[in-house]
């Protein structure tokens, strides 16, 4: 009896408990789908209320605003233009260069260049230009040094009151043609006109008439002694005149005691003192032939 009460607690269970055992697994399956479901609604209703509270009040205020503008001018609507799907700006190759393009900038590289190069030259003539005043101030400068010294040098020289003399009587010549029986001085014949210029730097201290003289010239030099330039056709300076070695102060003539147009030249060692021979005295002082 025993073992038979064994046998049936281990017995298989029955039908009518294997059936309840499953609805109440599927029951229990059922409950936990609905919770699921209800949290999915619950979170989505609650995504759906905060994006309502962002919306309208943006909504509202570009209400407000349209309100207050005044209505637009229609506008054209705009194209919607999408490039096709196989255009891809970005990664497409460059275009090669045309004819055109490479003769316009072959141009503008030529234009630069002949441009730099006229700059170029046009510094280049500048500085040739200041090296050329530079030169030629140089040059002036030494020519006038050298006409300074020129002129001081023919300051204290002593020339030939003729540019191109000739030598006619004398000094020391004895005839009646003169008033003290000998010639007191040198002569030069000449044409009538000709220019008679002072052998040295002096003072005029006589013009005028002088008798056998005719029109006469009086100069005195630095070391005191004194020139006569006498039969004159014309006086072209006047008493107390400087003048210099060379300058003009008449022309030749034939006034006075005189056979024809030649001018008497005459020195004097003073003004106190009688006339000697002019061809020694200018020797001395190195008369030069200008």
């Amino acid at each position: 009896m025993a073992r038979h009460a064994r046998r049936s607690a281990h017995a298989r269970p029955s039908p009518s408990g294997e059936l309840i055992s499953r609805s109440a697994e599927q029951a229990s399956r059922g409950f936990a789908a609905l919770r699921r479901a209800s949290v999915v609604q619950v979170l989505g209703l609650a995504a759906i209320g905060l994006a309502l509270a962002t919306a309208i009040p943006a909504f509202a205020t570009s209400n407000a605003d349209a309100a207050d503008q005044p209505p637009a001018a229609a506008q054209p609507a705009p194209v919607n233009w999408t490039p096709a799907a196989s255009t891809n700006v970005a990664s497409a190759p460059p275009l090669a260069p045309s004819i055109t393009d490479v003769s316009t900038v072959i141009k503008a590289q030529t234009k630069e260049r002949r441009t730099i190069a006229k700059a170029k030259a046009a510094r280049a003539a500048a500085r040739q230009a200041v090296a050329a005043k530079k030169v030629a101030a140089i040059k002036k400068a030494a020519v006038r040094k050298a006409r300074a010294a020129a002129a001081a040098q023919l300051a204290r020289a002593w020339v030939w009151p003729l540019a191109s003399p000739t030598f006619g009587a004398r000094f020391g010549a004895a005839g009646p043609l003169w008033a003290s029986g000998q010639h007191t001085g040198q002569d030069f014949p000449a044409r009538s006109g000709t220019s008679v210029r002072a052998a040295a730097s002096g003072v005029v201290v006589f013009t005028g008439v002088d008798g056998p003289y005719g029109n006469v010239v009086h100069l005195q030099h630095k070391d005191g002694s004194q020139t006569w330039y006498g039969h004159l056709s014309k006086i072209v300076v006047k008493k107390g005149q400087k003048v210099t070695t060379k300058q003009q102060i008449g022309n030749v003539g034939s006034t006075g005691n005189s056979t024809g147009p030649h001018l008497h030249f005459e020195v004097r060692p003073s003004a106190t003192a009688a006339p000697i021979d002019p061809l020694p005295w200018m020797k001395k002082r190195n008369v030069v032939r200008a």
